[in-house]
């Protein structure tokens, strides 16, 4: 077949196209070309227009407006910058930075010097004393106008050293987190900038681009920042509750962290609030948490400090350290303009603006347009035109060079129509040759699909027989295991996670942690039994005893057998395990009904020839009994009157005692002071001895009399409670302080472990109760470490959903022997101790702290001890008791 060929015009315009394009057909199709070549270039055109116009913000976008130093004050102004963490720590060095620039900015007169405090790793603060003296030689002959204080930690130091170290300066703090009035301590010319982080509305936004999300996991640290944040993202979070719910983070190592955050449902979300310090001490920096749980975690992770953009988290509404080092600079340059501290209200609302990455954007497929409005979006990418303009030029180059060359190859069309005929044929026999091949592909196919469908078959029967399995597997409590011997490689069957009442998710399935798992005396003989199985090579059984989570007992019986290579190598251990423990039990009832079988029927003998003898007996003793009644009521009656007045007289002795004796003893005690102090004139040292002496046994003698009081007041039930609120962390300063001679005497250690935490209960009965615990672990401790430790009770060991907090005291003492742990808090009872030991004391102090932690706080108080190794006291108390109401009962 020869297509029909259009005969070439001989007109002058037809010459033309002849010559250059060879037909109006080509000569159509060229100028079609070309036009779409020129409307490219325009195209290219307005994107080069458009991405010179692309603007990409990568932070806050508002100004800040520093005030203008108008008063007067000296030439060069000295200001001190306090840094609480340490160089290269991101957020404080913004925050730094934002201080130092706003004040160059307002005036290059300003000299600042800047310290740092380390308590990132130093989170106790137990170096505050020498920094203290540190700061007394830098800065005691210096008139400093002004510190600015960067977060909590130097907050704390500067409010409890303020006297000493800066009288008369005005302090500016920013970066305090969960501020309230009163934490300023009735302070005066002091004011700042809280830092407020603002969960409340990144979680707002992200719900809205979340939709189906059902949980809110939020990460925090245990540092006094973390807690203080986690406190007031609570506050903001209440009324979401109804839409989702909201789990923190408990106090975890890195691993720790990692596992959990790999394995967060898909309906879930993360929000990264205030994160330095792993548990263990590991710092880790804000950009590095934002990478390490954006590459851990499946699901969209949040944030709510703009240091942390770019490093994974989606976006939020983000608190700039700059930022808020540039308002807090703002408050220090009022200062100087002339306006007091004290009539500069503390900002409490920071400027936190909603930004977003880019990259996880689109990594979790939200569109730009869902965004609020106002919304900055960091790391967009530029057009293609903008980013490759050469590239784009010198291929538009290229293609007008391409056109000049379609031009030149119009000329020649004449020649390609001659061999369109060949190409014709040629189709034809290529269209044959793709029929025969497509009927080659479509046979092929139908047997892939016969195929496929066999394989199908065979994976449903499969998964049926696997499933068969499983179920046969729990029917019979019994599992199958199998250890890859090369590499340690351990699975186990769904069964055995069901005996060993593991979660699959957190086992680390190792040879190593299976042994973990059994019963610690029959660990010998379980790893006996299977090196002999391996040295023999030969297959074993055993039966063993499991010891599980919250210390119950299993008994199991175990099979196993090893596979070898050629060369003798044992190569997998396959076994199995089936729960006997109910087959155990019966057995072991079996038994013992037997043996309780048996004495009964020789005791209901000897008991029925007993009972002949004994009824003529009972019957005559019975008459005696009548009468000894009579005579017993009446003389009941006469003890129960003369308790009643031993009772009253009891109350009377006390009331009297109270008065009697401590007005003399205050007054002994107080003399005794002066006269020690040498107010009235100097003592020789002996005459400070005895007065020692008499001062201290007056001293244990009215604690003994409060003592025997508060245990009367006590068991009469009229020990009043009156509820406070004071920070924990205050009180167990207080505490810990007032043994500081007597730990330093006996040349032990003091270790205190202690946290922020506001607290609403009985203040002083609380104190009273940690003083006793503390000087009992002072008097039976010769050498070594007392420790105080502070800790939140975990939610699944509140009573009734209550907050409680755990006050442990432990020492290195001679400890408790296990016999004598019964008898430990009764009143008036004093243990065994070593010959060259001699304590002071009552018997009293322990039964009452039992008696106030149960009756007065509500808590509980507990003992651990090893003899000769020390013993540790746990007093469990709710953290806010609820205030009486006006009827009586509990509000």
């Amino acid at each position: 077949m020869n297509p029909e060929r259009r005969p070439i015009p001989h007109a002058s315009s037809g010459r033309l196209w002849a010559v250059f394009f060879g037909s109006r057909k080509a000569a159509s199709i060229s100028s079609l070309f070309a036009i779409a070549v020129l409307g490219l270039l325009y195209i290219a055109y307005l994107q080069i227009q458009e991405a010179v116009q692309v603007e990409l913000p990568t932070g806050p976008v508002n100004q800040t407006a520093f005030p203008v130093l108008s008063a007067p004050f000296k030439l060069s102004p000295e200001i001190l910058i306090l840094n609480s963490y340490h160089k290269g720590h991101v957020w404080s060095d913004n925050e730094t930075g934002g201080v130092i620039e706003a004040l160059q900015k307002a005036s290059p007169k300003i000299k600042f010097y800047i310290e740092y405090l380390d308590c990132k790793r130093h989170p106790k603060h137990e170096h505050f004393e020498q920094v203290k003296d540190l700061f007394e030689v830098k800065y005691g002959k210096m008139d400093i106008p002004i510190v600015i204080v960067i977060d909590d930690p130097a907050f704390e130091f500067v409010t409890r050293y303020r006297s000493l170290l800066f009288p008369g300066a005005a302090i500016v703090f920013g970066g305090v987190n969960n501020f309230r009035p009163e934490m300023l301590g009735g302070q005066g010319e002091i004011t700042g900038v809280a830092e407020v982080l603002n969960a409340g509305e990144t979680m707002r936004v992200a719900l809205s681009l979340h939709p189906k999300t059902r949980e809110v996991f939020l990460v925090h640290d245990y540092t006094s920042t973390g807690l203080a944040t986690r406190r007031e993202t609570e506050k903001q979070l209440q009324g979401m509750s109804d839409q989702v719910s909201s789990r923190y983070a408990e106090n975890m190592t890195r691993k720790e962290l990692v596992q959990f955050v790999r394995g967060l449902p898909a309906d879930s979300l993360v929000l990264a609030l205030s994160y330095s310090v792993f548990k263990g001490g590991e710092v880790i920096a804000h950009e590095d948490l934002a990478k390490l749980l954006s590459e851990n975690s499946p699901v969209p992770v949040y944030g709510v400090h703009q240091e942390r953009l770019g490093y994974g988290i989606v976006g939020g509404s983000l608190l700039s350290g700059k930022s808020h080092g540039e308002h807090t600079a703002q408050v220090a340059l009022k200062i100087l303009a002339g306006t007091p501290a004290s009539n500069i209200p503390v900002e409490v609302n920071p400027v936190t603006p909603m930004m977003f990455d880019y990259q996880q954007l689109v990594r979790f497929g939200i569109p730009l347009q869902a965004l609020p409005e106002g919304s900055v979006v960091v790391n967009r990418p530029l057009p293609f035109v903008a980013t490759h303009l050469y590239l784009v030029v010198s291929t538009l180059l290229v293609i007008i060079l391409l056109i000049s060359g379609i031009i030149v190859l119009a000329v020649n069309v004449n020649q390609r129509r001659r061999m369109e005929e060949a190409l014709f044929a040629a189709k034809e026999e290529l269209e044959q040759r793709i029929l025969e091949r497509t009927s080659e592909v479509q046979m092929a196919n139908e047997r892939l699909q016969v195929e496929l469908a066999e394989r199908e078959k065979a994976q449903g029967l499969l998964q049926v027989s696997e499933t068969r399995l499983s179920e046969a597997q729990r029917i019979a409590q019994l599992g199958s295991w199998e250890l890859d011997l090369t590499t340690n490689t351990l699975l186990w069957s769904e069964e055995i996670y069901r005996i060993f009442e593991i979660d699959p998710k957190l086992f680390d399935a190792t040879y190593e942690a299976f042994l973990e798992a059994i019963h610690p005396e029959d660990r010998p003989k379980v790893g006996q039994a299977y090196a002999r199985s391996l040295e023999t090579k030969s297959p074993y059984e055993i039966e063993h005893r499991l010891l599980l989570k919250g210390g119950s007992i299993k008994f199991v019986y175990e099979r196993c057998e090893t596979l070898y290579d050629d060369n003798g190598r044992p190569l997998r251990s396959l076994g199995t395990v089936q729960d006997v423990s109910e087959r155990r039990l019966a057995e072991e009832e079996i038994k013992e009904l037997n043996r309780g079988l048996e004495a009964r029927v020789v005791e209901r003998t000897q008991a029925l020839e007993r009972k002949t003898l004994e009824v003529e007996e009972t019957q005559r003793a019975l008459v005696n009994i009548v009468e000894d009644l009579n005579h017993k009521t009446l003389e009941l009656e006469t003890a129960n009157l003369k308790l009643q007045d031993i009772d009253r007289l009891k109350s009377l002795f006390i009331a009297s005692m109270s008065h009697e004796l401590r007005t003399p003893l205050n007054s002994i005690i107080g003399f005794s002071s002066i006269v020690l102090g040498e107010w009235l004139g100097p003592l020789n040292e002996e005459q400070k001895g005895k007065l020692a002496i008499v001062l201290r046994t007056g001293k244990h003698l009215l604690s003994l009399i409060n003592d025997l009081i508060d245990v009367s007041k006590i068991e009469a039930g009229k020990l009043e409670s009156i509820l406070e609120d004071f920070d924990l962390f205050d009180l167990i300063s207080e505490v810990a302080g007032i043994h500081e001679a007597d730990i330093a005497a006996k040349g032990l250690v003091l270790q205190v472990k202690a946290i922020h935490l506001g607290m609403q209960t009985d203040r002083r009965r609380l104190y009273q109760c940690l003083v006793n615990l503390l000087n009992n672990a002072i008097k039976f401790t010769r050498q070594g470490t007392i420790t105080v430790d502070v800790a939140l009770v975990g939610e699944d060991e509140r009573p009734g959903g209550q907050e409680m907090v755990a006050i442990s005291i432990r020492d290195t003492g001679i400890g408790i022997k296990e016999e004598d742990l019964p008898k430990l808090f009764a009143s008036f009872v004093r243990l065994a101790l070593p010959e060259d030991m001699q304590v002071k004391g009552t018997g009293l102090g322990l039964y009452l702290v039992r008696k106030i932690a149960n009756e007065i706080l509500g808590g509980t108080v507990s003992v651990v001890s090893e003899y000769g190794q020390g013993s540790e006291f746990c007093l469990v108390i709710p953290v806010r008791q609820e205030k009486p109401d006006p009827q009586g009962g509990r509000g």
